[in-house]
């Protein structure tokens, strides 16, 4: 394992009160590329300021609504990865390309029509995809919303626990929608999606939030990076079922 050196900060709480914070240590199963882009994350964060409400997106929203209570726990729950068989998981339903979900227990999988098998699409929850695609998602994750796009950008990046990942090869047609589902909680509430599109594809993302009615309350912080490649065809649709117990933070960006 790389030595490394821990980085401490001071944040402000809602209460007012100030904390000192250090950044974790890298994990053994981490690439050093993604602790980095990281780090540098959370840098930003402890640096920058809130936004101020003068700016017309803050006019009605309280910046301090999202900043976390728990932000030591959750920097120690990373990405998990899909360990759900596919002799267990249930047949993909018809009409559907692809289906991702996590459940609240944090239980993860991805699942892709038979017929996309051999055509070089990519479905893995984000664990996975960074382990066997390291080098793709080196290319991509981080570079629309990356550590210095805003404070609360730059907190997710530092802290997601859960992500998916899709890659559609150019020259592929995907008439179907491929469907995530994802359960925001307590214990995890750092998400991300990346997609990436090659020249000449088409493909539809229905990314679903939902969380149980009830729950305790938590803050949940999205971000989601979209590529769309020369001559492509992508739509994203976001239906949003969150409860009343729910405070959302997200960020969308596509470079088209």
């Amino acid at each position: 394992m790389a030595k490394v050196k821990y980085h401490k900060g001071v944040l402000q709480d809602q209460a007012g009160s100030k904390q000192e914070i250090e950044f974790r240590p890298i994990d053994k199963s981490e690439p050093q590329w993604l602790y980095d882009l990281r780090r540098q994350a959370w840098d930003y964060y402890r640096g920058a300021s809130l936004p101020m409400r003068i700016v017309h997106l803050w006019k009605y929203t309280k910046p301090e609504w999202f900043l976390p209570e728990d932000v030591e726990q959750q920097m120690n729950i990373l990405p998990k990865r899909s360990e759900v068989g596919q002799d267990q998981i249930a047949s993909l339903k018809p009409g559907f390309a692809g289906f991702g979900c996590n459940h609240g227990n944090r239980v993860i999988y991805t699942q892709l029509a038979e017929k996309l098998a051999d055509t070089g699409v990519i479905f893995k929850d984000m664990s996975t995809a960074i382990d066997e695609h390291g080098e793709l998602l080196q290319k991509y994750l981080g570079r629309l919303v990356g550590p210095d796009f805003g404070k609360f950008e730059a907190l997710n990046l530092a802290l997601f626990n859960h992500g998916m990942f899709l890659y559609v090869p150019p020259n592929l047609t995907i008439e179907e929608p491929i469907f995530v589902h994802r359960h925001p909680n307590k214990d995890y509430s750092f998400m991300r999606l990346l997609v990436v599109v090659g020249e000449n594809s088409q493909v539809t993302i229905v990314d679903e939030y939902a969380d149980r009615a009830g729950a305790d309350r938590f803050k949940s912080s999205n971000v989601v990076e979209l590529y769309a490649d020369k001559s492509s065809r992508v739509r994203y649709l976001n239906p949003q079922n969150l409860s009343g117990s729910v405070t959302s933070f997200l960020t969308q960006r596509a470079r088209i």
